[in-house]
C-alpha cells in the first residue's frame, strides 16, 4: 500500500509539473530560455521532498528521538504547572476560609461594626 501511495504522489507531482510548465509557457513565452533553471529548481524541490520523507518514514530512531525531546519538555512543564495551580487554589481556599472564620468570630463576639470582605481584608463600617 505504501508503494502505491508513493507512486500516486509521484504521478500527481509530475502531472502538476507538466501543467505548471504549460501555463508558464503560455504566460511568459520569453521564459523558455531559462528552462534549465526551472528544471533544476523542480529537481531540487523533488529531491528535498524525497529526503524528508525518507527521514520521517524510514527512521524509527529519529522518530524516537523526536518523541523523547517532546516528552523532555512536556513532563517538567506539566509538573511545574500542576504544582503552581495547586498552590494558587490552596492559597485562595485559605483566604476564603480565613474570611469565613473571621466573620464567624465577629458574629459570636457580637461586634457588628467590622465587615470582612471575601479576600480577608477588614473594612470599618460606619453607622
Amino acid at each position: 500500500m505504501a508503494v502505491t501511495d508513493k507512486t500516486d504522489n509521484a504521478s500527481l507531482f509530475h502531472r502538476l509539473s507538466d501543467l505548471f510548465n504549460r501555463k508558464l509557457a503560455e504566460a511568459a513565452p520569453g521564459f523558455a530560455q531559462d528552462r534549465a533553471k526551472v528544471d533544476s529548481l523542480k529537481h531540487l524541490l523533488q529531491s528535498s521532498q524525497d529526503d524528508t520523507a525518507k527521514v520521517k518514514h524510514e527512521s524509527p530512531v529519529f522518530m524516537l528521538l523526536i518523541m523523547v525531546a517532546v516528552a523532555a519538555v512536556l513532563v517538567p512543564l506539566h509538573h511545574r504547572l500542576e504544582h503552581w495551580i495547586t498552590h494558587k487554589l490552596v492559597e485562595k481556599n485559605v483566604r476564603i476560609r480565613l474570611a469565613a472564620a473571621k466573620r464567624t468570630i465577629q458574629q459570636l463576639e457580637g461586634s457588628p461594626g467590622v465587615v470582612v470582605s471575601s479576600d480577608g481584608s477588614d473594612a470599618k463600617q460606619e453607622h
